[in-house]
């Protein structure tokens, strides 16, 4: 879900940027000003929401990977191995 999260707000941040785009091309003043404001506005939103998510998605993957057994505090442990999981190599043996 955070990487669907990540991937709207980078559509976002290019909708902005082609609102800016065209924005500029524009002659009427209201135009001109309220799409680049508008513009501003989208690309600001889906660059940090782009940019909190992808941030989300790699704590969330460095939590889960220091709460495993391997490469959590203290490393591996022969009492938290499945019974019949052979010994790793520099464990202790009970």
């Amino acid at each position: 879900m955070l990487l669907l999260t990540g991937a709207l707000m980078g559509v976002v941040a290019a909708l902005g940027w082609w609102l800016l785009s065209k924005a500029l091309k524009e002659t009427d003043k209201e135009l001109f000003w309220s799409g680049r404001v508008l513009g501003w506005l989208l690309l600001a939103v889906g660059l940090g929401g782009f940019l909190c998510a992808s941030i989300s998605h790699g704590l969330r993957g460095v939590k889960a990977c220091s709460s495993c057994a391997m490469h959590g505090a203290g490393g591996a442990r022969a009492s938290q191995l499945p019974p019949g999981h052979p010994p790793l190599p520099g464990s202790a043996q009970p």
